[in-house]
């Protein structure tokens, strides 16, 4: 399951191309921009994702992951990443490639050493996704809200939208709804099929990350959503002590 957390590291997935043709996530990768964070939900854990850094060859990832009940919720995300994240299980930072996609390096900074398998099958999660090719779901394919109507009557129901926060509140933005299947490998994602709801083009949302993801599979449906989102942070302690 340890993959299922990386699934959050979705780094710039900027999806907001409105054709029906398949395209693959690592295509408006470039749009992501340095302070862009989102925090996912996944049962009682949160994974924040802060992208640090990034240049036209690489771009460097903050993980940091924390059990809800130990976050102040009276605090911004800054605020608590200047206090050094009281209540981190765990801390890395991630170097991934602005052309390939693929993990670069992974620095832990609770061990203070590099993670040797992060390359590993087990971590590569955030390569494979990149490369998958994803399809905008039509309008009338969509999930809707409530039961639906009866046979040859015009479904009148509205589409389901997950909650959208930017900045600790919700905001009323719409989102695409992209499709994918993940490829036959020794993962428990394999073969699995991916809904990615992405946000329209908004000053209220990164409309390059996913805010809510559902995995089908034989072992029913893993969700994944955004608690919280936002623009221009900066973590200064991380500035020092991460070797290259």
């Amino acid at each position: 399951m340890r993959y299922l957390l990386f699934l959050c590291c979705l780094v710039a997935l900027p999806l907001h191309v409105l054709t029906l043709h398949a395209l693959t996530l690592r295509e408006e990768f470039y749009k992501a921009e340095s302070g862009d964070f989102i925090v996912f939900a996944h049962q009682k854990q949160l994974t924040f994702f802060h992208i640090m850094e990034k240049t036209e060859n690489e771009c460097t990832i903050e993980e940091i992951t924390v059990q809800e009940k130990d976050i102040d919720k009276n605090n911004s995300w800054q605020a608590w990443l200047a206090s050094d994240a009281p209540g981190h299980t765990a801390w890395r930072v991630c170097r991934v490639s602005m052309t390939s996609g693929e993990i670069l390096r992974s620095f832990s900074l609770v061990g203070s050493n590099w993670i040797q398998d992060s390359l590993n099958p087990q971590y590569s999660f955030l390569p494979t996704l990149l490369k998958l090719h994803l399809t905008l779901v039509p309008i009338e394919a969509r999930k809707r809200i409530g039961p639906p109507p009866m046979p040859g009557e015009p479904d009148f129901r509205k589409l389901w939208q997950p909650k959208v926060y930017y900045e600790g509140s919700e905001q009323a933005v719409q989102c695409h709804v992209y499709r994918t299947e993940w490829p036959k490998d020794v993962s428990d994602l394999s073969g699995r099929v991916l809904y990615i709801y992405i946000p329209k083009p908004s000053s209220q949302a990164l409309s390059f990350f996913p805010y809510w993801i559902e995995i089908t599979g034989n072992i029913g449906k893993v969700k994944l959503r955004v608690v919280d989102s936002g623009r221009l942070l900066y973590n200064p302690a991380l500035t020092l002590g991460i070797p290259e």
